[in-house]
């Protein structure tokens, strides 16, 4: 007879013998287009947004390798921050390779139509992520309250929700908008886990109100963080305190980029905190 222990280990050994023998799955671009050329194919190499693009056809493989994954929210987060990348670029002329607009607003149209594709299966859903979505683009009332029910729990850590909470104040109430994404910095474990949108709202929310110098701080930070170009950070604007002609700028500059740096040193780290960071 088998001792219990040893039968225990034996189990965990063939366990570990079988995941060694599983076929390793690389989900960098290059081996994705290899193995599943046409979900890089959708998609025109355009060199816009590349680093979006990337996230998204990630996004569809590791969907591809689950299909029957009942959670849409990674993938729709995927699709809707290269549409929202890809949108203000949508009407720009090019006097080299004019075929480069038309490819744009392909890849715009056709990841518009998987996000209409998987959403259209999900109406009634209890699932937060989800009804954001069909609330946002649909209308839907019923996905509201299921959303806002879920993301105005005040013990919520989910950095999505938090921040699509935070997204849906910006316009009706900024100063509870901005205490929602410093929530959603405090609870990220790096910078990975942040929307580059959240930066460019804080630096925004700052600058409406005037307080230039905060403005400047985190227009430094989206300026850093925002590998695909998606923003065009007026930095003299605001270094000139909102206006085009004045000898009132913003001193101690140098300053202000430190602070900055440190913020992003402790957000990298998954360190951040207003409160410490002001010491």
């Amino acid at each position: 007879m088998i001792p219990p222990t040893l039968k225990l280990w034996l189990t965990l050994a063939t366990t570990l013998l079988l995941f060694a023998c599983l076929p390793e799955k690389k989900d960098d671009l290059l081996s994705i287009c290899n193995a599943s050329p046409e979900l890089c194919e959708q998609f025109h190499d355009i060199g816009d947004c590349r680093y979006k693009r990337t996230s998204l056809i990630r996004a569809l493989y590791y969907k591809e390798l689950d299909p029957e994954s009942k959670s849409s929210s990674p993938l729709l987060e995927a699709l809707e921050g290269y549409e929202s990348c890809l949108e203000p670029r949508l009407f720009i002329e090019f006097s080299k390779r004019k075929e480069r607009k038309t490819q744009r607003i392909e890849n715009y149209l056709h990841t518009q139509k998987l996000i209409e594709e998987e959403l259209i299966n999900s109406k009634g859903t209890k699932d937060p992520h989800l009804a954001y979505y069909l609330w946002t683009r649909y209308k839907d009332v019923s996905a509201k309250k299921v959303f806002l029910k879920a993301a105005n729990d005040p013990n919520l850590n989910d950095i999505s929700l938090l921040t699509k909470l935070a997204t849906f104040y910006y316009k009706r109430k900024p100063q509870k908008a901005l205490k929602l994404f410093y929530r959603v910095l405090q609870q990220s474990h790096s910078l990975d886990d942040i929307s580059i949108d959240v930066f460019s709202y804080i630096m925004t929310i700052y600058y409406s109100n005037k307080q230039f110098e905060q403005a400047y701080i985190w227009a430094y930070i989206l300026n850093n963080v925002d590998s695909d170009e998606q923003y065009n950070v007026d930095f003299e604007l605001i270094l000139n305190r909102g206006l085009r002609n004045t000898s009132r700028k913003i001193k101690h500059q140098d300053k202000l980029q430190e602070k900055a740096n440190k913020y992003l040193l402790l957000l990298e780290q998954g360190q951040f905190n207003l409160n410490a960071s002001k010491k």
